[in-house]
């Protein structure tokens, strides 16, 4: 019984109160238009009983409701909210009572359109507070214990935050077109770059390499301002000077 009622019974008297309410106008109503005849006879003693059901569920429902107000977890949003609800229910489950006993006083006689017209301003009362108890919980989240996560066989659609989860295979299929060393098959169409087993060294002009030292092998231009240069001794310029010559070897094959 606990698990029925958790964490409020609230949620479940008020479908009763709304149904029977609303169903009772439209059918009181409904009455007033109809011929008269079979339809019309039928008609009144079903809302006359709708009616009598909703003001015994609308007891029910407040009590609910207001142990829910003072029992359900809440912050500082949900509880205007949740105020806000309380103060159109209260005057709206009046109201339903209120239309019971004038019906009951009134039970010898068919209900006039004045009568429908008041049934159908008590159901719009029922409608706008049932959407406020809509709004606490689905905008605030208000006696919610746990959210479900957006993930699962075929939960492919957007929930706002950017591409949805069936968007990730796109993404990924892209990736799967990089070679084994991170290069897009576009930078190897034109031969301008070199990819495969086993060639995995630069053939740059070798210029990340010699910043690195600080040094620029002679010949090489410097007006581009990228390269700082600075005094070597004849030993490392002998080096950079043979480093230069098998580089430039190797670019004229």
């Amino acid at each position: 019984m606990g698990g029925f009622i958790e964490p409020n019974i609230h949620p479940v008297l008020v479908h009763f109160t709304y149904a029977l309410g609303t169903s009772a106008a439209l059918a009181y109503v409904a009455g007033l238009l109809v011929p008269a005849g079979r339809w019309r006879d039928s008609l009144r003693p079903a809302a006359d009983w709708m009616l009598a059901l909703a003001a015994l569920a609308v007891l029910a429902t407040i009590a609910a409701g207001f142990q829910a107000y003072y029992s359900v977890a809440h912050d500082a949003p949900s509880h205007e909210a949740m105020t806000t609800h309380r103060n159109w229910a209260v005057p709206t489950g009046l109201a339903l009572l209120a239309l019971a006993g004038w019906r009951w006083l009134r039970r010898a006689s068919s209900p006039g359109p004045v009568f429908a017209i008041s049934a159908l301003a008590v159901a719009g009362l029922l409608t706008v507070t049932a959407w406020w108890g809509g709004t606490i919980v689905y905008k605030y989240g208000l006696g919610v214990q746990t959210l479900p996560e957006a993930s699962g066989p075929g939960h492919d659609h957007d929930h706002g935050g950017g591409a949805g989860h069936g968007d990730q295979g796109t993404v990924n299929s892209t990736d799967d077109h990089q070679d084994a060393h991170g290069a897009p098959p576009s930078d190897t169409m034109d031969g301008s770059s070199a990819s495969g087993d086993g060639h995995d060294h630069d053939h740059t002009d070798g210029a990340a390499d010699r910043e690195m030292s600080g040094t620029v092998p002679a010949g090489h231009d410097n007006s581009d301002g990228h390269h700082d240069t600075k005094p070597v001794s004849t030993d490392e310029q002998a080096i950079l000077d043979i480093m230069a010559a098998i580089e430039t070897g190797w670019e004229t094959g």
